[in-house]
């Protein structure tokens, strides 16, 4: 029996895919681009990609019907072509993600702990979520990401005494527009993983709705990133932005509310954590169902040995952590866009030349 998830549960997957991976390193490559106007970024890209998604899903009345007949029976060439451009982009954002994830957990929590030890773990974690299925990942999502969500809305009042409005000084400048193209382009390929909603339309409670719900979850996610990177400018400043590592964890550690709750930072950090294992173990099941799609039921069988052996190539592909920031800055940003792009182009002839 196929798994079915709500048009909320599609947008809680959405903003949490989008937003958990985005900001740990990600606006430092923003920032270094466009400087004080950075939080002008999400909003362009969130008006790009609403327009995007609206065109490669198409009118909503005729997306129930095609929802039915998309990779099910034989295969056409345009789908098998969508599966293998589909296990590329979430491969390799499965690699990106588990080394994000095991840097970031190595350098903050568990500095003494060898990173193959950490990557092991996490792994284990993550095919055990991803095989529960895809509506235990969905719940878990939801309710992880609400308390993330509530967390990030309280960051302002928690860091009232560190902002510092003259960092977004001057606000129009010479090199406004360009600064803001370049941090979106870096921007866009991250936000357009998104495009794993087309996947997941056959186990859409109401396929018309998931054109709405894949934008709220888009929306949510940039609404959050703004947030947070107007927060990390006028906290922080441009300068210190564009050299740390991890900008996101810098600005929690700035809160200081009292004398005995000055490491609010570790509580704000396990809020997190969750929130992108339960990213990670999407993509692993997103992959999951590629190497899976027309067979009459799941096989997680494969997970075991796909996220075992994709972790291991997490440590072996990067030999360090600037490695692995130069791939997910830039290398991503060409790869996953072109990728994504093909995908829907894809989608969209499929959709085209499927029989009304």
């Amino acid at each position: 029996m196929s798994e079915k998830i709500s048009s909320f549960e599609l947008a809680m997957l959405v903003a949490n895919f989008l937003f958990t991976g985005t900001l740990i390193s990600l606006p430092q490559a923003l920032v270094e681009a466009s400087g004080q106007n950075t939080w002008m970024v999400p909003i362009a890209v969130f008006l790009f990609m609403s327009l995007f998604v609206w065109v490669v899903m198409g009118r909503k009345e005729k997306l129930a019907g095609f929802s039915r007949r998309f990779l099910s029976g034989r295969r056409t060439m345009l789908e098998k072509l969508f599966l293998v451009s589909f296990g590329l982009l979430f491969a390799t954002a499965y690699i990106r993600d588990v080394r994000a994830m095991v840097d970031f957990i190595a350098t903050v929590l568990l500095p003494t702990t060898p990173i193959d030890i950490l990557t092991i773990l996490a792994v284990l974690a993550v095919i055990y979520l991803a095989s529960s299925g895809l509506e235990v990942i969905a719940r878990v999502t939801m309710i992880q990401f609400i308390v993330l969500g509530a967390t990030i809305l309280l960051l302002p009042f928690m860091v009232l005494n560190e902002i510092t409005f003259g960092n977004f000084q001057p606000i129009v400048g010479k090199e406004l527009i360009i600064g803001v193209a370049q941090s979106s382009f870096l921007l866009l390929a991250w936000i357009g993983e998104g495009i794993f909603i087309l996947i997941l339309l056959a186990n859409m409670n109401n396929a018309p709705k998931a054109r709405n719900g894949a934008i709220t979850g888009i929306g949510i996610a940039m609404f959050l990133l703004t947030v947070l990177i107007a927060l990390q400018v006028s906290v922080l400043g441009v300068e210190i932005v564009t050299v740390s590592p991890y900008p996101s964890h810098q600005l929690i550690q700035q809160i200081n509310l009292t004398d005995f709750l000055d490491r609010l930072d570790l509580v704000i950090v396990t809020v997190w954590i969750p929130t992108f294992f339960a990213k990670v173990a999407l993509d692993l099941y997103l992959l999951n169902r590629c190497l899976t799609s027309g067979r009459s039921e799941d096989f997680n069988i494969f997970m075991i040995p796909v996220g075992l052996c994709l972790g291991l190539l997490s440590i072996l592909l990067f030999r360090n952590n600037m490695e692995h920031i130069q791939f997910s800055f830039y290398t991503w940003a060409v790869w996953g866009l072109v990728v994504e792009l093909l995908i829907g182009l894809l989608f969209m002839m499929r959709r085209k030349f499927s029989k009304s």
